[in-house]
């Protein structure tokens, strides 16, 4: 099966975060890459658990459209200052819980994640008959919770599995990067990533990224170093332009 474009996932990676926005959802919903019909926003539980705990509008789960109507995508947006910026607080929730699949991640990633699984599995269960790749995709937090998610899938469905994140921070420990890049598969991994971009080289040891081994994708940055402005969706897109 065929591996999506880099710019095509580059621009899904981006615009996902429209989904906040009436305006912008439904602008996000008709893109070539999605059927006409089955697709539906989910929305996660965000922040503490009491500390700007909410729900908000985070991720998308679409059949595939057109040569891909046997494909799912599962695209997730990153962090954004909304809901008194409750992602912040899902962001610096560091510390060790298990993950469905019983190996120490960090906590406010998973919280996300689980938080939107009865809606995945309720998505899955519609379209029994979709049996083709699993397109995880996610930048920043969005690539965090789009790692666990194709570890739950690649444990769940039978569906071949991809994963493509963009500047995305270490999800949990030696444990898990090992588990999902053996269930996932590590030529089925794109883990993209600026050289000066901060964000992958958080949360420090002992938290590690899949792929264990394998293929990275390193983009060159003409931004200073360890900067934040590399780590915007918008110089991802550039860099993918000119790669």
């Amino acid at each position: 099966m065929k591996n999506l474009a880099p710019m095509d996932c580059a621009d899904l990676a981006r615009d996902v975060y429209g989904i906040q926005s009436a305006r912008d959802v439904s602008q996000f919903l008709a893109r070539k890459e999605f059927s006409k019909d089955h697709k539906t926003v989910m929305k996660a539980s965000v922040g503490c658990r009491i500390l700007r705990a909410t729900k908000d509008a985070f991720g998308v789960c679409a059949v595939g459209g057109n040569s891909r109507s046997n494909e799912i995508f599962l695209v997730f947006r990153g962090t954004t200052k909304a809901n008194k910026k409750a992602d912040v607080w899902t962001d610096i929730r560091c510390g060790f819980e298990l993950s469905t699949g019983g190996k120490p991640v960090h906590i406010g990633f998973n919280h996300a994640f689980t938080s939107m699984i009865p809606e995945l599995k309720a998505f899955f269960n519609e379209h029994p008959t979709v049996t083709g790749q699993v397109h995880c995709i996610g930048h920043s937090l969005g690539g965090a919770v789009a790692t666990l998610a194709a570890d739950w899938v690649a444990r769940n469905r039978p569906n071949p599995v991809r994963l493509y994140t963009f500047g995305a921070p270490r999800v949990g420990g030696n444990f898990f990067a090992r588990s999902c890049t053996n269930l996932v598969g590590e030529e089925n991994i794109m883990r993209v990533f600026h050289t000066t971009d901060p964000v992958p080289m958080m949360p420090i040891f002992p938290y590690t990224h899949a792929p264990t081994r394998g293929p990275v994708y390193h983009l060159p940055s003409t931004l200073p170093m360890i900067s934040g402005e590399s780590h915007g969706m918008t110089s991802y897109i550039d860099s993918v332009r000119n790669t």
